[in-house]
């Protein structure tokens, strides 16, 4: 091809305009760029799981109070049933409908969980003083057989106590929340009958507790027989016999 040839392809190519771009101011540039990033992060970054734990630690949101209701209903449920031996925390979580961090969140071994659940249904005897000794000591053994019957920390920590070997801790507590105050009640009745001179003054407040409440979990407990009122005055009349004044 001859110069001038070349000159004039080389002038029209020059001459053809080329297409416009579209330009994007810079500051909307910069928030696509940061959109993008942030975009990607949220994507590579997992999102953080929901936080529960004890308010008494200070962090998280509160427990749940009926969750831990249903946990400890249920391992008063599998105490009554199947005895201290066998309560488990998977067996509580299970019993209890609710995943097993869910009972360790709140109490971390199987100890705590059983004494929390003593504590959670104290219903402490009341002490009738109706000034009849004989009355008295009628009321008493009435209340036990009522809470034998419809308080299951009673039943269980009876039964604990007759039929396993709980740690010691534990029985110290069933002691001092089942045992003790029912004993406590019984023993301020035979005082009060000391001093009014209905009864000797050789009277044993713990032999009387012993046979009143001996006889009780042996026939509600272990025999697993039921006591009508006859049987629980003469009982108390039997006891009776054997303190009074002469």
């Amino acid at each position: 091809m001859r110069r001038g040839a070349r000159d004039r392809v080389s002038s029209r190519a020059r001459a053809v305009p080329r297409a416009r771009r579209h330009r994007v101011p810079p500051d909307r540039h910069r928030r696509r760029s940061q959109s993008a990033r942030s975009q990607r992060c949220r994507r590579m970054t997992p999102a953080p799981a929901p936080v529960e734990s004890s308010s008494k630690h200070g962090f998280g949101r509160p427990l749940d109070p009926d969750i831990s209701t249903r946990v400890l209903d249920a391992t008063l449920d599998i105490l009554d049933e199947e005895g201290y031996e066998r309560l488990s925390m998977e067996a509580v979580a299970h019993r209890a409908g609710v995943h097993r961090p869910a009972v360790y969140r709140r109490w971390p071994n199987k100890l705590e969980l059983v004494v929390a659940a003593f504590e959670s249904t104290r219903a402490e005897p009341v002490d009738p003083e109706t000034g009849d000794t004989r009355a008295d000591l009628i009321a008493i053994v009435e209340d036990a057989i009522r809470s034998i019957r419809h308080n299951p920390r009673t039943r269980v920590g009876l039964r604990m106590l007759i039929g396993s070997k709980p740690d010691d801790e534990l029985a110290a507590l069933v002691n001092q929340r089942v045992v003790e105050p029912r004993r406590a009640i019984i023993q301020q009745t035979v005082a009060r009958g000391i001093e009014r001179g209905v009864l000797t003054s050789e009277a044993d407040p713990d032999l009387v507790i012993d046979m009143l409440m001996g006889a009780l979990v042996s026939r509600v407990m272990m025999r697993r027989r039921t006591i009508t009122r006859a049987q629980v005055v003469q009982l108390v009349d039997i006891v009776l016999a054997g303190i009074a004044s002469r």
